[in-house]
């Protein structure tokens, strides 16, 4: 009898030693499993593209940025422009009294003249308010795309079934690192810097591209042009921006605007 009770004695000790090894192994499994999680996550994390990204953010935009954005929307002006049929008449006077005489003035086309262009001046750096800032692409600046806060904001709200009203400056939901701020302020300096050589591509080179033209050949220095043929296409693992909604119109930021989500 007593040895049979030690023998049961000594399979018990065995079973609860096999029990604590496999909690043990169980228990080494689940950190190491945690501790690749927290190694994917740090991964993740420091993903060079989206650090350098954020920690950025106080840089942009660029010159070169600014430059390849408002020559971009100064050619696709010009190009809606193209077909408009009008007459200008040129004179000295400021009340066209003189436009029956040819001899004190004379009337070119619409398309051929500078007030055309300055009629697009005054209005294309406005057109960066169409684009957002998004982490991802070589060349960050996309049109007609929903801002990266707006498209998080809008999916929490739908995951959690939620309706939001929110009254507040539409620039923190559309623009709230300022970069597109600061590209419009940036875009009128431009224009105002360089109107000369602007003209100059204008009457003298619109077969073109401006960005060639002028931001590459006049405006940006040799080592600062790799935005000008940086690619806007998302990376697959990077997070793809929603269009915007067609019935919203472009408009600038203000303060106190009221966005209904």
């Amino acid at each position: 009898m007593a040895s049979t009770k030690y023998i049961l004695f000594f399979v018990l000790l065995l079973c609860v030693s096999y029990i604590q090894s496999k909690q043990e192994a169980k228990q080494n499994n689940n950190k190491q499993d945690k501790t690749k999680e927290n190694d994917k996550k740090e991964e993740k994390k420091k993903d060079p593209k989206m650090e350098s990204y954020a920690n950025d953010a106080h840089k942009r935009p660029t010159k070169c940025q600014v430059c390849r954005v408002l020559m971009q929307e100064l050619a696709d002006e010009v190009n809606k422009t193209s077909a408009v049929k009008d007459k200008v008449w040129l004179t000295n006077r400021l009340d066209g009294e003189d436009k029956k005489d040819a001899s004190k003035g004379k009337q070119i086309d619409y398309k051929k003249s500078e007030m055309r262009l300055y009629d697009i001046l005054e209005h294309v750096c406005k057109k960066v308010y169409n684009y957002r800032s998004i982490a991802g692409p070589e060349f960050p600046y996309l049109k007609g795309v929903k801002s990266m806060f707006r498209q998080n904001l809008e999916e929490m709200m739908a995951s959690n079934g939620l309706s939001l009203k929110l009254d507040a400056p539409e620039e923190m939901v559309e623009d709230p690192t300022f970069e597109i701020k600061r590209m419009m302020f940036q875009c009128n300096q431009m224009v105002e810097e360089y109107e000369d050589d602007i003209v100059d591509w204008y009457l003298k080179a619109q077969e073109t591209d401006p960005v060639d033209f002028l931001c590459a050949e006049r405006i940006i220095d040799t080592k600062f042009q790799s935005c000008l043929t940086a690619s806007t296409e998302v990376p697959s693992d990077a997070k793809q921006p929603l269009p915007k909604d067609p019935k919203d119109k472009p408009r600038s930021f203000t303060n106190g605007a009221k966005l209904e989500l």
